[in-house]
């Protein structure tokens, strides 16, 4: 079976899971920018990354475009973003935003958590992020679900380097494909 993983990337940890994922496969990683959904018919197995920013995945316009060659392959998707993994609801509602048609039942969606470094950021993504942050402080103590604590806190203590290691169940996944 052949693999490719597309992926859209704003800030370059999207980027940086894309291509450890490839090098562990040994296969391509080609930017979403780039690629041309007719090569997708090429592929078996077709992995998609997008940095994830209120709701909205990085290449998600491309991914609609192309989903309908995407219908017999086996498919999953990661997206990247400061929102930590185990906040399942909030993810799950930006999945839909961002790939509505692909969010069914044999589409497999991982999240991983991406560096956050306000220096890189861009000066609309910073002021999103510091409103945020003042909002959930100010309601602190209040009425915040543990989904607003668990953003809070990753607000106030961000990830400052990747864990490329948390491509690993991405990575058993596909290969379990290439088994069958």
């Amino acid at each position: 079976m052949k693999t490719i993983i597309l992926y859209g990337s704003r800030y370059g940890s999207t980027k940086a899971y894309a291509q450890e994922l490839a090098r562990r496969l040994g296969c391509q990683a080609v930017s979403l920018d780039q690629a041309n959904p007719e090569d997708v018919k090429k592929y078996d197995c077709v992995v998609i990354g997008g940095g994830l920013y209120a709701n909205k995945a990085v290449g998600s316009k491309a991914v609609a475009r192309m989903a309908p060659l995407l219908k017999d392959k086996h498919v999953a998707v990661f997206t990247v973003g400061i929102t930590p993994p185990t906040c399942y609801d909030a993810l799950r509602v930006g999945w839909k935003q961002s790939y509505p048609q692909l969010v069914r039942q044999d589409v497999d969606f991982f999240h991983l958590t991406g560096v956050l470094d306000p220096q890189n950021l861009s000066w609309f993504h910073r002021t999103i992020l510091s409103l945020l942050q003042k909002s959930l402080r100010k309601r602190a103590g209040k009425d915040l679900s543990q989904d607003e604590w668990i953003m809070l806190d990753a607000l106030e203590n961000p990830e400052r380097e990747l864990k490329l290691e948390w491509v690993a169940p991405i990575e058993k996944l596909v290969r379990s494909w290439e088994e069958k």
